[in-house]
């Protein structure tokens, strides 16, 4: 593709943020008139410009422009009484994936250690510009500037612009397989709310060290015994003291036992059938010691929810944040327990899109023996959550609802991705998959 090609691509990509501008003055439902204005011009003019890379598959292409308005337009349903957070994710992705794209091909030179496609150039010219952009766009909707030179008065929307274009960049910089389109708006305007929440929640430095400490010393005791039953690498060890200290503090002893419940169940499945899994060429990596990026998949969704369920006011806000914590859990039980037994006994497996028959260990592949094995871990996890208080009798149902369809959103993307020979980042769709299944637990509860 010549270099004029790409500069005019990044120039229509980072242009569309002007528009963002208007958030200032309009409603949502203006707003969302703006974006599907904007999916029509990408559907019917774009593609007359040509503007796709040679050799690149045109409809991948295409199917990004769409992605691009539609994300915005779910964004403005979503966030419609905060349409500041619409116009921040707008300008990360925009200036910060844009920005990103540019200097990472023209002077990316060194290469990042989990993704050699990726320079560490374009992950600083994200973090930068899309961190310029986004504060100025949350700080201009809100009509706090003018100009961007008046934005250093606002440190509250740096720090939102910034810590999303932070998150961002480092998933982006992931080969998930993910557009980033799509990856980058939703995870700079959740990382952003999430972030608001805790910045503006009162004394929750200090509720933390006084309801985490004693979880601090039990976390720590049981890092050492799993660091020595090799069943956590020594990082995975430091990352678990972390995620069960705040998981403690912030939902509580049931909270705690959820978590621990899910590391005893998934440790345990893990090595059963080892024998089996070796010879076919399927067990853990690492002698099946977990590592950071196992324990940040399947348990960082739950600590960041039990941070949100100790900062927020609201007793019923801090229940369905413990809901959704325990939803969570369940689908990265159910995850687990099937993928692990299905391996070593499942007798047939087979794709969940076409029901063909598939080798084991095959990206997204389902088995009878395994998919039963799963359910009654989401089970188990939500009637333990019930049992030790974190909810009323009708969450068991929410719980296990969202851990059955984030188990399948997994196992459909995982499909997917094998059937266009996608390189997915496993602990990155582990952690989507938890947080759909958070999602849909919610929705099913309320």
């Amino acid at each position: 593709m010549s270099s004029r090609r790409i500069r005019s691509r990044q120039a229509i990509h980072v242009s569309c943020v002007l528009f963002a501008l208007l958030l200032r003055f309009l409603d949502w439902k203006l707003a969302m008139v703006m974006a599907l204005g904007a999916l029509a011009f990408n559907v019917v003019v774009l593609p007359q410009l040509s503007l796709h890379k040679e050799g690149e598959d045109e409809s991948k292409h295409s199917f990004g422009t769409l992605l691009y308005p539609s994300v915005i337009a779910l964004l403005t349903l979503i966030f419609r009484d905060r349409l500041e957070l619409v116009a921040l994710a707008w300008g990360v992705m925009a200036f910060g994936d844009g920005m990103a794209s540019v200097v990472g091909r023209s002077t990316g030179e060194h290469r990042l250690p989990w993704n050699a496609a990726k320079s560490w150039e374009g992950v600083l010219a994200h973090l930068v510009f899309g961190g310029i952009a986004g504060s100025f766009l949350h700080a201009w909707t809100l009509g706090l500037v003018l100009t961007p030179g008046e934005l250093w008065a606002h440190p509250f929307s740096l720090l939102l612009g910034f810590g999303a274009a932070t998150f961002t960049a480092l998933l982006e910089s992931l080969d998930s397989g993910i557009d980033d389109n799509m990856l980058v708006p939703i995870g700079s305007a959740l990382a952003a709310w999430c972030l608001e929440r805790v910045l503006t929640a009162p004394d929750l430095f200090a509720d933390l060290v006084t309801h985490g400490r004693v979880a601090f010393l039990i976390c720590l005791g049981a890092g050492v015994a799993a660091v020595a039953a090799s069943s956590l690498t020594l990082a995975g060890a430091v990352t678990a003291v972390v995620v069960g200290t705040l998981v403690a503090a912030g939902a509580g002893w049931s909270g705690f036992g959820l978590l621990m419940a899910f590391f005893v169940v998934g440790t345990g499945v893990t090595r059963l059938g080892k024998k089996i899994k070796i010879e076919r060429g399927l067990y853990e990596a690492r002698g099946g010691r977990r590592g950071m990026g196992n324990v940040l998949a399947n348990g960082g969704l739950a600590a960041l929810l039990a941070l949100l369920a100790l900062a927020t006011s609201s007793m019923e806000e801090s229940a369905l944040f413990v809901l959704m914590l325990a939803a969570g859990l369940a689908t990265a039980t159910f995850d687990t327990c099937s993928s692990e037994i299905g391996q070593a006994w499942g007798r047939r497996t087979f794709s969940p899109l076409t029901g063909k028959s598939v080798p084991p260990g095959t990206e997204g592949a389902v088995s009878l023996e395994g998919t039963l094995a799963g359910l009654v871990g989401a089970i188990g996890i939500g009637v333990l959550g019930w049992a030790v208080t974190a909810y009323p009798p009708a969450g068991i149902a929410a719980v296990v609802f969202g851990g059955v369809v984030g188990s399948t959103f997994e196992s459909v993307l995982g499909d997917v991705a094998a059937r266009r020979q996608l390189e997915l980042d496993n602990d990155l769709v582990n952690f989507l998959n938890t947080l759909v299944g958070a999602l849909a637990a919610a929705w099913f509860y309320l």
